[in-house]
């Protein structure tokens, strides 16, 4: 079945871009996709290294509801970069603790965005399963997975719902500040899978990178920094080199440390995941 116009012009944009693609409201969902490779020969890894030695940074952002002298009596993990140790980052956030939040001079309780500075260091990985293929017409169309993590992903943060008879923060005279900030979640090691959509152009580089399968979001800066640097034999159309999407799954065991390099409130409530 061939990709009708009108939903080819709404999912290439969208799935490029890094977001969902919309629903068609007029047509049939598709049964191939336009970003099948059709090429006669597909595109072949040349050096597939996973190196070590890498070190990123990447922001989480928290939800806290304090009582009126800054203790911590709920937490919300708004956007959770490191699924993997949210055990220890609850733990770590329950303990932190913050100036009495006040509204028009007088201690209330309230809720306190803040937002995490990490860094991550990152050993190589032992990989146990490798596989790159070409996108084929019968591969369904992923919904591509967030890849905003600085403080300009607050612009699309969802509305805190429930505020449990706590102030907002935009209501506070100042925001709360963390003070006492012991961090936990120092290192993970254990498995990991990764699912990735790459474009490789006619030269054979990467042109274009789209997670879908990824527990962790601390490993994107990983992935990029690595997986950028490899090198492909491209596809090729009677004789001639082309683009081609294809798809590569990488699973094994991975480690990599976390340091709180700084910690700070933001003044706008945010909800949960």
């Amino acid at each position: 079945m061939r990709l009708p116009a009108a939903v080819f012009a709404t999912l290439i944009p969208a799935l490029l871009a890094g977001q969902a693609a919309p629903a068609p409201t007029v047509f049939p969902v598709p049964s191939s996709n336009a970003f099948s490779c059709a090429a006669d020969s597909p595109p072949t890894p040349v050096t597939h290294e996973l190196r070590s030695g890498l070190e990123a940074s990447i922001d989480e952002f928290f939800s806290v509801r304090l009582d009126a002298a800054g203790k911590v009596q709920e937490v919300l993990l708004s956007h959770d970069a490191i699924p993997s140790l949210s055990a220890d980052v609850r733990e770590s956030l329950a303990r932190w603790e913050f100036t009495a939040p006040k509204k028009s001079g007088a201690p209330v309780a309230a809720w306190a965005t803040v937002r995490a500075d990490l860094k991550i260091e990152y050993s190589k990985p032992q990989v146990s399963r490798f596989d790159f293929r070409a996108v084929a017409p019968g591969d369904p169309l992923p919904p591509p997975l967030e890849t905003v993590w600085d403080e300009s992903w607050l612009g699309k943060a969802p509305p805190l719902a429930d505020r449990k008879g706590a102030e907002p923060a935009e209501s506070l005279d100042t925001p709360p500040l963390p003070g006492k900030t012991r961090w936990r979640a120092k290192s993970y090691k254990g498995p990991f899978s990764v699912r990735l959509w790459l474009e490789i152009s006619p030269s054979g580089k990467i042109t274009r990178f789209v997670p879908v399968e990824l527990k962790d979001p601390v490993l994107l800066p990983f992935l990029r920094q690595t997986i950028g640097r490899w090198t492909f034999l491209p596809a090729r159309e009677k004789g001639a080199p082309v683009a081609c999407w294809g798809i590569l799954e990488i699973s094994g065991t991975t480690s990599y440390d976390v340091s709180l390099l700084r910690a700070a409130s933001v003044q706008k409530s945010i909800g949960g995941p």
